[in-house]
């Protein structure tokens, strides 16, 4: 019955032997891998095929890393007037960590985290000491080797490092579109190349 709907637009009321005109607009949303799903026949291709008419793909939040300093700095301004805050942004090499972490909670995860951090910040910059022991201890550290002997410090410069040489990769040694990708200033992204003796 619902095949038909999809595909006539008219349906039967129980009880009745009316048909009647449907007019209605159906929005289907998961988080699956669909074309798995079809093709261990977990999910009904015809169905499929009537409800696919219109197809967008949301890519979670590890594929779209640019896009965090935005969320972060929007999220802190929706936090600061929900609890009269005053808190101006996060600290550079908290950053480096939401820009390393993998996000499997996706936005909800972000929002949870600035939420945690503005309560907990005792200055107008949020430090890396306000955010959970979940997300440091999960953070993505990308063709890093970490050994028990390494030092926070080293451990953080060793990710930034990763990240800047990938952000250079990915837009092919442009250092504007690089720091953009980072969310730095060019300036400081000159800084940390020659302060991480990056060879360009």
């Amino acid at each position: 019955k619902l095949l038909r709907v999809l595909q006539e637009g008219y349906l039967d009321k129980i009880g009745s032997k009316k048909t009647i005109k449907s007019n209605f607009r159906i929005i289907c949303a998961t988080n699956r891998d669909i074309d798995s799903l079809l093709d261990q026949n977990h999910f009904r291709l015809d169905l499929f095929y009537r409800i696919n008419a219109l197809s967008i793909r949301v890519p979670p939040l590890r594929e779209r890393r640019e896009d965090i300093p935005l969320l972060s700095n929007h999220f802190i301004r929706e936090f600061n007037r929900k609890y009269d805050l005053q808190i101006k942004g996060i600290a550079e090499e908290a950053m480096q960590v939401f820009l390393s972490y993998t996000w499997p909670g996706n936005v909800r995860e972000l929002k949870n985290e600035i939420g945690r951090a503005c309560c907990f910040s005792k200055g107008e910059i949020i430090g890396l000491d306000c955010f959970s022991h979940r997300l440091l201890n999960r953070r993505r550290s990308r063709g890093i080797k970490i050994q028990d002997n390494f030092s926070r410090k080293e451990i953080l410069n060793s990710a930034e490092k990763a990240l800047i040489l990938e952000a250079l990769k990915k837009t092919g040694g442009n250092k504007a579109k690089a720091s953009k990708l980072l969310g730095l200033s060019r300036t400081m992204l000159y800084k940390k190349i020659k302060a991480l003796n990056i060879a360009l």
